[in-house]
């Protein structure tokens, strides 16, 4: 007989963070345990050049102490970016963290003071809208559908690509003013429930339809 498989090898465990990671949380609810302090800003993005997590660690070199940024996400430019963070002085104060397969980002971005999408390139910005709905005010690049999803001034901020001096501000801004930044947070998660649900979208799509294919058609379809 073929000789038994040999077990996985056990799965190693995480560095340490630079702060404690938040209870899990979802639709279901639970207690919301407080957030980590001092002000920490989460970015969710693949670690490639056009997601521009080169301009947040430039941005972040900018932005006073305490601040904190957790930057989740694995690709190419990991050691490169892990080098100009300590090149900038940053290493005790933006952490590369790595989550596990079944940890979804939904249920961690709620515990931080806000997101940053630093993006040189996007199409449709779901970690934004992710981050809206988790009622967590976001700071943006003006950058693919990032204004459909977002509106400056209201859920957050958005700044020009490619700019550290800007991307730096709205994060300073951000953080002197807390209060306001959850009332972005708060009109935030209200637009994206208004315009981003599943529920939503299959009623966007529904009408798209019946415009397409007119009354008599769509009633007749409908009554299959």
């Amino acid at each position: 007989p073929p000789p038994p498989c040999a077990p996985p090898p056990p799965r190693l465990p995480p560095p340490a963070p630079l702060l404690p990671p938040p209870a899990r949380w979802g639709a279901g609810g639970g207690p919301p345990s407080p957030r980590p302090s001092p002000p920490t800003l989460l970015c969710v993005a693949r670690l490639d050049p056009v997601k521009g997590v080169d301009v947040l660690l430039e941005a972040a070199a900018r932005v006073d102490p305490p601040t904190r940024f957790v930057v989740v996400g694995e690709g190419e430019e990991r050691a490169a970016l892990l080098d100009l963070r300590d090149r900038l002085g940053l290493s005790e104060r933006v952490e590369f963290r790595s989550v596990p397969w079944d940890v979804r980002i939904a249920d961690l971005v709620w515990a931080f003071d806000g997101f940053v999408l630093p993006s040189r390139v996007e199409g449709f910005p779901v970690t934004l809208v992710e981050a809206m709905l988790a009622g967590v005010p976001v700071v943006a690049t003006r950058v693919g559908s990032v204004d459909e999803a977002g509106e400056d001034g209201v859920t957050g901020w958005i700044v020009p690509p490619e700019d550290p001096p800007a991307l730096a501000g709205a994060v300073e801004a951000l953080v002197a003013d807390l209060d306001g930044a959850r009332r972005r947070g708060d009109a935030g998660r209200e637009r994206a429930e208004q315009r981003f649900t599943i529920e939503r979208t299959i009623e966007e799509y529904l009408r798209l339809y019946r415009r397409l294919l007119g009354a008599e058609r769509w009633s007749a379809l409908s009554t299959q």
